[in-house]
């Protein structure tokens, strides 16, 4: 987020506020929001799945580093306790945004997955429905664990980070950043580390890379950055908890089929099966795969 720009990515959390016993967090976010018409540049996160937000709106309110009345930004520094998972030891300082340990799936899109076209259920400026998941709704992941500020590879080129192979963990990689560092992070960066935020490096995953492989992005300046995020936990079994489009709970191990890993990503608007075998399929919405159980 920049300091100087009153807009705002707001994450799919915020519009499902109400239906997690929050309606007053909800109200008072409200008080320091306005919706305006979305423009063609527009990053914004907010109309999501089984959500009644149209496509054509979006969210404005100050930035958390903004000089403007406390009383418009403290909602943003709010922690809620539904989402934060007690394995994960990482806890926030007063005066940071709140944090998150669950995240959104866009699928297996790289290089277009912060503001262009994914293959997963959540994609900026779109409303998704249930009969858009022709893949089935059993076979869908929406949402996982992920753990905050968990490891991350920065600045990589597109050809470099749309390769998995070239930095994941799994593959005995030991890359740890590009040569050319800009400047330092922006404020409250990380994963998990604003969960009012719908840049996919705070609030979304890829089923590219195994849960509690690395994650990697390619950032220059700010902090909408697209990349490979992985899900993850600090879960002694090893592995991640994971919502399905048919409401149930899925355990998810470290050990999931990721297929190929050294071709790259799909782009958002292909419909080839995905290379990244079971968990890559897992992620997309619409790519007339078939999951079976025994599988993972």
């Amino acid at each position: 987020m920049y300091s100087d720009d009153p807009y705002a990515r707001v994450s799919g959390f915020i519009p499902i506020l109400p239906y997690m016993e929050q309606q007053a967090l909800y109200e008072k976010l409200e008080g320091s929001i306005s919706y305006t018409n979305v423009g063609a540049t527009s990053s914004s996160f907010t109309s999501l799945a089984l959500l009644n937000f149209s496509p054509s709106t979006w969210m404005m309110c100050p930035a958390p580093t903004s000089s403007t009345s406390s009383v418009q930004i403290e909602p943003w520094l709010d922690q809620l306790d539904p989402l934060r998972c007690p394995s994960d030891p990482r806890r926030e300082y007063p005066g940071e945004m709140g944090y998150t340990n669950y995240a959104f799936c866009v699928g297996d899109t790289i290089v277009d997955n912060a503001s262009g076209k994914t293959r997963g259920m959540f994609e900026a400026s779109t409303l998704r429905r249930l009969r858009d998941v022709t893949d089935g709704l059993s076979n869908t992941i929406f949402m996982s664990e992920i753990k905050v500020d968990g490891e991350m590879i920065e600045w990589l080129d597109d050809s470099v980070l749309s390769i998995p192979t070239n930095y994941s963990r799994t593959n005995g990689n030991n890359l740890t950043v590009a040569a050319n560092t800009p400047p330092d992070a922006p404020e409250f960066f990380g994963r998990g580390r604003r969960w009012v935020d719908g840049a996919p490096i705070f609030t979304a995953f890829n089923t590219i890379l195994a849960p509690g492989d690395v994650s990697a992005n390619h950032r220059d300046d700010d902090d909408l950055t697209y990349g490979n995020f992985a899900a993850g936990s600090s879960h002694a079994a090893g592995g991640v908890n994971c919502a399905f489009g048919d409401r149930s709970i899925r355990f998810i191990t470290a050990q999931i089929d990721c297929g190929d890993l050294s071709q790259p990503a799909p782009i958002g608007n292909d419909r080839k099966n995905s290379p990244y075998g079971v968990w890559g399929s897992m992620g997309t919405i619409a790519a007339d795969e078939v999951v079976t159980g025994d599988l993972w």
